[in-house]
């Protein structure tokens, strides 16, 4: 312990006297290690640590797939489905069901729609989790014709009722309907699949469960013992069994994923491109210490072989290098503890909301022996050849030429330099994609105009508006309403907005043509209820036919519009207008063609769509969209206004302009690209540091032969030519390893990228040259000093 303290003591002494390289080898390290730790922390909290429920490991997610017949890997089901399911589902402890629910509660204040979710008896028990206050929900509570009643969220709980638990057995007023409240879940309850803090019994009769409304969502608990693949043996074997029995039944297979997979599929690349670039700036920080430790030792031979020469062996001396650098690792570790701590906040700030289990996050025991486990690897590595190297020095060597650098320890500096170039390359260019892929989407024609777009959606309870009529007459006073708001240039209802999230699709049948074998095989669309004037007020081209109208109304014949997608598929070569659809109940004759819109995003390729008119088929919730001359959140308010003229005890929800909604499809990427330019950058200054402070060393090292040089004729610009040719055959050297670990490694960003190949050429030699450049221009201040160098002062002083 004295040997040590000692060390430390003249580690201290050393670093006084020469506190700039330290500072910035701190400075290195702390960034290294404080990104490795925040990114950990993000990692941990998401895809590391289990869920939150009991036995997490056995929760699975059942779906459709139903990519056979042109659809998504993962659909959803229908109730019909879901109760074979349930009675055939023997390799499952429980089997819920689960589809959205946004009631609108009042007798308050001011009337509120609430995030809400419908769920079989079975879902809280296979999560496990109990109510807090009462109870959850009983197989006789999920029976039809069951009282009205609810279980509320901690975060409601405390929001509406001012935690006052004599709420429970109580009744609140839901969409008009007195409903009582069975119980409160525990703080901190988050439940998947649906963000909800109101939940209700969903009450499916299987007597009467419909096939064709795809509405639900499906999670299971295996039984003990059962494994994935056994389940999802036994759900393909149920797929066969009810096809074999009944030919309406979809032909689809079902695809049972773990709970946890579901969740952080869709940002697991995301993390794992962001953990091995903080890895990779880390070993960079690790790489510019051990050139400096080098130096160091470099500058202090003399030094040590005057020690070892006086008695102290070869142990010792590593022993001191050694706790220089642990030292160093360690202030390194602490301060980068504290940068992780600021910034697992900044990155949960700027993360997109859609990314999930942000809340779990947290700097935990854990991640502190991460962040313990990388400061000690970090001294390891940036100390241990430094102290080799000096340990192995001549004595007699040490005392001859103790102004000289040792050409091993030169060698290595350089191979960490050429490291630096080549890992600097691979972040930028990796960075490059990405920005390359956010400018691609934002260039995306999404086949509307969302500027000056003011969205709003409603939810008319079923005991208010029961009919189809008095829906439709809601609806249209409320646009008469909002088409007179001051600024507004038009307004439109849609049941689907765009970028929101959710769907509706619906069978069809072409007339003239054969019907389908089974309904597996009829033709699909995904459907857009809406209001005449849609498609001019989102901004959407007419290409063929006319537009809906205020003609278009119960009693006039059906009339539908199809997009690009729907024509060319179910008339390739033809036209589609004038063709008769069968809609359900409704006879209607295609008018028009409009252009292709992405409603799931820029990078979703668009879907067969139709648009119908509200006055022609029933429709319950929808989205009301104002076109405004200024900006659209000015008018806000008097929507609002209009809302509550129209029927006060019917509340906006999900207020937003159309533009807030594109940026939130292209959130994910600009975090991801923001991110990794961020430490690409940081990786491109480590590396040109690197480049600056090798041949600035070397020029310090090298006084007396450039002295010479000069002395007996170099000019100037010969000693420049010099110093920058060292540099520039370190920096070919890495741009050459760079670019091919830039091509292998850029296919781990193909999930990510959109509109730019991995490993595209144009972007790789871009960015090689832009290394190029940047690593010359910090090379000609060392060579401008070597080029000053006075022959007869270098020759004197030596």
């Amino acid at each position: 312990m004295d040997a040590l303290l000692r060390d430390i003591r003249y580690a201290h002494r050393s670093w006084r006297r020469a506190p700039g390289p330290i500072v910035a080898a701190l400075a290195a390290l702390a960034l290294g290690i404080g990104a490795n730790t925040a990114i950990f922390s993000i990692v941990a909290g998401v895809l590391l640590r289990p869920l939150p429920y009991q036995n997490p490991e056995r929760l699975v997610m059942v779906w459709q797939d139903m990519r056979g017949r042109g659809g998504p890997a993962r659909d959803w089901t229908s109730p019909g489905l879901f109760v074979e399911w349930r009675q055939r589902g023997n390799m499952f402890e429980e089997l819920a069901a689960v589809r959205g629910w946004m009631p609108n509660l009042t007798g308050i204040d001011e009337p509120e729609r609430l995030r809400g979710a419908a769920v079989s008896a079975a879902y809280f028990a296979a999560l496990g989790v109990p109510a807090a206050v009462g109870r959850t929900f009983s197989e006789d509570d999920d029976r039809p014709g069951g009282a009205p009643m609810a279980i509320i969220s901690d975060a409601l709980f405390t929001r509406l009722f001012s935690r006052d638990r004599g709420i429970v057995g109580r009744t609140i007023l839901l969409d008009g309907q007195a409903t009582t409240v069975a119980g409160i879940m525990p703080p901190g309850f988050d439940p998947p699949i649906i963000p909800a803090d109101i939940w209700s019994p969903i009450r499916i009769d299987p007597s009467r469960a419909p096939r064709g409304m795809i509405v639900l969502r499906v999670i299971g608990k295996l039984k003990p013992g059962i494994t994935l693949a056994q389940a999802q043996a036994g759900m393909a074997t149920i797929a066969t069994q009810l096809e074999q029995e009944d030919a309406e039944w979809e032909r689809a297979r079902v695809a049972v994923i773990p709970l946890h997979e579901d969740l952080v599929g869709d940002v697991r690349a995301m993390l794992l491109v962001l953990a091995l670039a903080v890895a990779l700036v880390l070993c960079m920080a690790c790489a510019n210490v051990m050139s400096l430790l080098l130096a160091r030792a470099a500058d202090r031979t003399r030094e040590i072989t005057i020690r070892a020469a006086l008695g102290a062996g070869r142990g010792q001396i590593v022993r001191q290098l050694l706790t220089e650098s642990a030292l160093l690792s360690a202030c390194g570790g602490v301060a980068g503890l504290m940068l992780a701590w600021w910034g697992v906040r900044a990155l949960i700030a700027v993360a997109p909301s859609s990314a999930p289990r942000l809340h779990e996050v947290r700097m935990d025991g854990l991640v502190l022996a991460f962040t313990a486990g990388v400061t000690i690897g970090t001294a390891a590595i940036s100390g241990l050849a430094p102290a080799l190297a000096t340990a192995r020095a001549g004595l007699n060597a040490g005392l001859r030429d103790g102004g000289r650098e040792a050409t091993g320890s030169s060698k290595v500096r350089a191979v960490l330099v050429v490291a630096e170039i080549a890992i600097a390359l691979v972040l930028v260019v990796g960075a490059a994609l990405l920005v390359r892929t956010l400018v691609a989407l934002q260039r995306v024609d999404m086949g509307f105009n969302g500027e000056r777009v003011l969205t709003a959606s409603i939810a008319p309870p079923r005991g208010q508006y029961r009919d189809p009529a008095s829906l439709r007459q809601l609806y249209q006073r409320l646009l008469d309403r909002a088409a007179a708001i001051p600024g507004v240039r038009s307004a439109a209802v849609t049941n689907v907005l765009p970028l929101s999230g959710a769907d509706m699709d619906l069978a069809f049948r072409i007339q003239g043509r054969a019907p389908a074998a089974t309904a597996g095989d009829q033709p699909t669309a995904w459907t857009r209820v809406v209001s005449a004037s849609y498609v001019s007020t989102m901004g959407m081209r007419l290409l063929q036919g006319r537009d809906l109208t205020r003609l278009d109304t119960d009693t006039a014949p059906g009339a539908v519009l199809v997009n690009e997608t729907l024509a060319r598929r179910y008339w390739a070569g033809r036209s589609p207008l004038g063709a008769k659809l069968n809609l359900n109940d409704l006879e209607a004759t295609v008018v028009g063609i409009v252009a292709d819109v992405r409603h799931r995003g820029p990078s979703v390729p668009p879907e067969a769509e139709m648009y119908i008119p509200f006055t022609q088929f029933n429709n319950r919730q929808g989205a009301i969209v104002l076109r405004t001359v200024d900006d659209p959140a000015r008018a806000t308010a008097a929507l609002r206004a209009a809302m509550r003229d129209v029927d006060p005890s019917l509340p906006l929800a999900n207020v937003t302009t159309m533009r807030t909604l594109m940026d939130r499809s292209v959130a994910q990427p600009r975090f991801l690209a923001a991110l990794l330019t961020g430490f690409a950058g940081l990786a491109a200054v480590l590396a040109l540091v690197g480049v600056y402070g090798l041949l600035s060393f070397s020029v310090s090292r090298r006084v007396r032969e450039l002295g010479v040089r000069m002395a007996l004729g170099a000019g100037r610009w010969r000693v420049m030519r010099l110093v920058l040719g060292q540099s520039a055959a370190l920096v070919a050297a890495g741009l050459v390893a760079g670019v091919a670990l830039a091509i292998a490694l850029s296919r781990l960003l193909r999930t990510l990228l959109f509109g730019v190949r991995p490993g595209d050429p144009a972007t790789i030699v871009a960015m090689a040259c832009a290394i190029a450049v940047a690593a010359i221009l910090a090379s000609v201040p060392p060579a401008l000093r070597a080029s000053r160098i006075d022959p007869v002062v270098a020759l004197r002083e030596e």
